[in-house]
């Protein structure tokens, strides 16, 4: 008997999600994006207030703090176990949708549907807390219902769903762009197909713009920390040097030379697959649509990212690959592919199977910009280790350093007090009056040093103990580093 395609993905996944779990939950790890998504529901549960600390995809925020009041997700440990599983209980559900689509065109779906699943794409970004999946979810829910396009009602639901999804992936607008465009040439019904589906996301955007513009505690990540002071969480601003900025297509090299190769390959295949189907078979119109939406929203999605990021951030990490989640609905061609194809089906997914294996570690933690070095349960991420440490010291103390939000999340101890560096060093001498210890913390990201030197020039002599201060290691290594300053 041969298992079902969405079960044989769906037992890969959950595999992967359990994997992820565990990691998380002994060493800590947190990919950035995850933690900034979480940062506004952390405080809302300490303050009773909900405000944004992360300027951008403020729906998804709404949704994290949604799931997380009934389910009472109030410390990042609680987070790292229960925010993995609901993000791929969102992927498996795309794929169920996914192939109904298939199922819709009579097309193969058995190996079209393994394709997918397999990506190694798809099953990386399934374990992360991030918009990629549940927005993929709903872009894939809009392309069913968008199917009947001659039902009012179904209509409507496609509307909301490419509207949701734009909101928390903006190149998806381009689906609903496209997908009314064709419906407009084969409806029956034009006006009522313009007033339900134009009117409906129009009436949806300004609610979904609303709830976006609950008090906003951040301009944009890059420059934004979390400082905590007594307990109260304050939004301050880290200036990161113009300067690494690089040039529009030295980005789009770093993105391609930055992937790990499996990843890569198996993207190339999947396209390549896609673009001969496309020329070589008699490919339905809506699912040509597909195709093209899905290549334009990744080429905006590349080229928004390559004109405005900061090489050496985590955002440009793999980029060329990660991006390429957002092209994931194209892969319904493989469906026509499939059904033509009269050769081994099993051993183009095979491959796909091969460079999963290869890459899913390297992907993992590549992506997250995390040594291979530290693949393994010995690891521990510095904001753990900081918390570890703290644990035994119980007295008022003051870490500062940069970048804070994770650390914000992790050492939680109410006499414990989390800040950047004072834009002076008298500004410091004062405020070493106030606490018992004063530990210095910092992740050494590419953007670390510049911004250190830009904002706090003598904090980096306070390190290296060319003040009145002496400092003494608790550890020093190429990710991180934690002093105490002697008082």
């Amino acid at each position: 008997m041969k298992l079902n395609s969405i079960i044989i993905i769906s037992i890969v996944v959950l595999s992967v999600t359990f994997l992820r779990i565990l990691y998380s939950y002994v060493t800590g790890f947190i990919f950035p994006d995850e933690a900034l998504y979480y940062v506004s529901t952390f405080y809302f549960f300490k303050t009773g207030h909900f405000v944004y600390y992360y300027g951008d995809r403020q729906l998804f925020q709404l949704f994290v703090l949604a799931f997380s009041i009934p389910l009472r997700i109030d410390t990042i440990q609680k987070f790292l176990i229960v925010g993995p599983i609901l993000a791929t209980l969102f992927s498996i559900s795309g794929l169920i949708v996914f192939d109904r689509i298939l199922k819709r065109f009579h097309l193969e779906r058995r190996y079209t549907v393994l394709m997918f699943g397999l990506s190694p794409v798809f099953v990386i970004l399934s374990v992360f807390v991030l918009t990629e999946s549940i927005a993929l979810f709903f872009v894939m829910l809009g392309i069913y219902f968008a199917l009947s396009r001659n039902s009012l009602s179904k209509v409507i639901l496609s509307s909301v769903a490419f509207t949701i999804a734009s909101f928390m992936r903006e190149p998806y607008v381009i689906f609903l762009l496209g997908n009314f465009i064709y419906m407009l040439f084969k409806t029956e019904n034009r006006r009522a197909l313009v007033a339900s589906f134009f009117g409906l996301a129009g009436a949806i955007v300004p609610v979904l713009s609303i709830l976006s513009s609950i008090p906003l505690a951040t301009a944009y990540y890059y420059y934004r920390q979390i400082i905590r002071i007594s307990g109260i969480p304050i939004s301050e601003v880290v200036q990161y040097p113009l300067f690494h900025v690089v040039g529009f297509w030295t980005q789009i090299w770093n993105f391609i030379i930055d992937a790990p190769l499996g990843l890569l390959l198996g993207f190339g295949i999947s396209t390549i697959l896609v673009a001969y189907s496309f020329v070589k078979y008699r490919v339905d119109g809506f699912l040509r649509i597909q195709v093209v939406c899905s290549v334009l929203s990744y080429i905006a999605i590349v080229v928004g990212q390559a004109r405005f990021a900061y090489y050496g951030s985590l955002a440009a990490l793999s980029g060329i690959v990660r991006y390429s989640h957002i092209a994931l609905p194209m892969l319904l061609t493989l469906g026509v592919f499939y059904s033509y194809y009269k050769g081994s089906k099993q051993k183009i997914v095979g491959i796909m199977c091969l460079f999963l294996v290869v890459t899913s570690v390297s992907g993992l933690f590549i992506s997250a910009g995390i040594s291979l070095n530290n693949a393994s349960l010995g690891y521990r991420a510095p904001w753990l280790k900081a918390d570890q440490y703290m644990q035994n010291i119980h007295s008022h103390s003051l870490i500062m350093g940069e970048p804070t939000i994770r650390l914000s999340l992790f050492v939680t101890q109410s006499d414990v007090d989390i800040a950047i560096p004072p834009a002076t060093y008298n500004r410091f001498v004062n405020i070493t009056k106030s606490y018992d210890h004063i530990f210095l913390y910092d992740e050494k990201h590419i953007n670390h040093i510049p911004a250190i030197e830009n904002n706090f020039p003598w904090y980096l002599q306070l390190e290296q103990n060319q003040t009145q201060y002496k400092v003494h290691t608790i550890w020093n290594d190429s990710e991180s580093d934690f002093y105490e300053v002697i008082l």
